[in-house]
C-alpha cells in the first residue's frame, strides 16, 4: 500500500475554525472564489488552502493534484460535509486539481493512478469558476478539472473575443488522405487584414493534442499581442479522438499527409511565403510536429514543443510501458535538426507520469549538443489548455519575432 498523506490546516483556516467553526471556512472559500490564497514570508511561495463542501455528506474526501507530493492529499475533516487541507506552492503555479469524495482508505500506487484519472470520481471545486475542459468527442465525454493559477502564474491570450481586437476569419476544406487513410477537415485561420495583395504570408502549423487553440478567439487575442508579424495558423477539426492520436503517433503517414497532400493545397489557395515554415505541437501534437520538422527539415526549420508527449505509441499503456524512445535517438542521429526549437513542460504535468518533463529536458540536451538554437521553459505548470496557451505565445515570440 502507498502511504497517504493527511493534511494539515493554515493559521487562516484554523483560526476560522476556532472563531466560526466550519461555517467560517467555508464563508472564507466562497469570498475567494476557491483555494484560500495567502503570501508566506518568502514572497516566492504562496499557502493555499483547498476547501471541498458535499452536501451528501461523505466521511472522507481526497484532493487530487499534480503539485502534491504523490499527488495525492487526504483532507482533513472540519465538520459534516466540509473537508480543507493547507499546502506551500510557488507563487508561479498554475495547476489543475480535483476532489474525490469517499476515496478507499487503502490505496496502492494502481489504484490510485485509476482513481486519478477515472472520469466518475472526480468532482470539481464548485466554489472556482476556473476550470480545465477536455473534450473528446467522438465519445461524446467531457472531463473537468479545477484550475488554481497563482500570481505569478504565465499569463496566456483568453479565448472569449475583446472589445476592439480585431478578429479573423477561419476557412475549412477537406482532404480525403490516402496517406492516413481517412478524411481529414482543415482548418485555415486567415489574420485580420488578410488579403493576397498584402501577401505572402507566414505560415504556422497548430498540432493540437485535442482542442486547446482552435477559438477564433484566442488566434485573434494571439494575433493582438504584437509579438510578432501576424501569419496563417493551420489546424485540423478532426472529431474522432482515437483516430486523431493514430494520427499524431503515425510518424511517417503524418509527415507525407503534411508534405503530399496538405502543403500543395495550402500554396495553391493561399499567398504563402515561399520557406520553410513553423510548427508548434501540444501533448501528442508535439510528438508529431517534432517528428515532421526531423523528417522535412528544409521544409519546417522552426519548432515548438509545448508538453509533449514524445514517448508515445499506438496502444501506450501509460501505467506499464517503458517510455518509448525512438524520437529521441532519431534526433540523436540525426544528419540535420531544425534551425530554431522551443520546449516547454512543466514540473506538474502528471504526478503518475514524470516522461514529458524528462523527455522534453532530454531533447534540450540533445539538441544543445548538436549546437542548435533551443530555448527550454519549465516552472510549476501542468498539462493544462491556459498553459499551453500560454507556452504558445511565447513560442511564436521567440521563434517568429526575432
Amino acid at each position: 500500500m502507498t502511504a497517504i498523506a493527511t493534511a494539515v490546516l493554515g493559521p487562516t483556516v484554523r483560526a476560522a475554525l476556532a472563531a466560526g467553526g466550519p461555517a467560517a471556512v467555508l464563508g472564507l472559500a466562497r469570498e475567494a472564489r476557491g483555494p484560500i490564497v495567502e503570501p508566506t514570508g518568502d514572497p516566492d511561495r504562496f499557502e493555499v488552502s483547498f476547501v471541498y463542501a458535499d452536501r451528501r455528506g461523505p466521511g472522507r474526501a481526497g484532493l487530487f493534484c499534480p503539485a502534491l507530493p504523490g499527488g495525492y492529499l487526504l483532507l482533513a475533516r472540519l465538520g459534516a460535509g466540509l473537508f480543507a487541507g493547507t499546502v506551500t506552492l510557488p507563487r508561479a503555479a498554475r495547476v489543475k486539481y480535483h476532489f474525490c469524495p469517499d476515496p478507499p482508505e487503502a490505496l496502492d500506487a494502481e489504484a490510485l493512478f485509476a482513481l486519478a484519472h477515472s472520469p466518475t470520481a472526480r468532482r470539481i471545486d464548485y466554489l472556482n469558476p476556473a476550470v480545465d475542459q477536455v473534450r473528446i468527442r467522438g465519445l461524446r465525454l467531457r472531463m473537468l478539472e479545477s484550475l488554481l493559477s497563482l500570481p505569478g502564474a504565465p499569463a496566456a491570450p483568453p479565448t472569449a473575443a475583446r472589445p476592439g481586437v480585431p478578429a479573423g476569419r477561419v476557412e475549412q476544406f477537406t482532404i480525403h488522405s490516402a496517406a492516413l487513410g481517412r478524411r481529414k477537415d482543415v482548418l485555415v485561420y486567415l489574420p485580420p487584414g488578410y488579403t493576397e495583395c498584402r501577401g505572402p504570408w507566414d505560415v504556422v502549423l497548430l498540432l493540437e493534442g485535442n482542442e486547446e487553440w482552435r477559438a477564433t478567439a484566442f488566434l485573434d487575442n494571439l494575433m493582438a499581442t504584437g509579438r510578432f508579424a501576424p501569419f496563417l495558423a493551420v489546424l485540423f477539426a478532426d472529431r474522432g479522438f482515437t483516430a486523431r492520436l493514430r494520427d499524431l503517433a503515425n510518424y511517417a503517414g503524418h509527415t507525407r499527409f503534411v508534405v503530399d497532400e496538405l502543403w500543395p493545397l495550402l500554396a495553391g489557395r493561399y499567398a504563402i511565403l515561399d520557406r520553410p515554415a513553423t510548427v508548434a505541437g501540444y501533448s501528442a501534437g508535439g510528438l508529431a510536429a517534432a517528428a515532421l520538422c526531423l523528417d522535412e527539415p528544409d521544409r519546417f526549420a522552426r519548432l515548438a514543443v509545448v508538453s509533449g508527449a514524445l514517448h508515445l505509441v499506438p496502444g501506450t499503456d501509460f501505467r506499464r510501458a517503458r517510455p518509448d524512445t525512438r524520437l529521441l535517438e532519431r534526433y540523436a542521429g540525426a544528419a540535420v535538426t531544425p534551425e530554431r526549437v522551443y520546449l516547454a513542460a512543466g514540473q506538474y504535468e502528471d504526478a503518475w507520469e514524470h516522461t514529458i518533463l524528462e523527455q522534453t529536458t532530454e531533447l534540450a540536451a540533445i539538441l544543445r549538443e548538436r549546437g542548435g538554437a533551443v530555448r527550454f521553459d519549465t516552472g510549476p505548470t501542468g498539462h493544462d489548455t491556459v498553459s499551453a496557451r500560454a507556452y504558445l505565445a511565447d513560442a511564436l515570440a521567440w521563434l517568429l519575432g526575432g
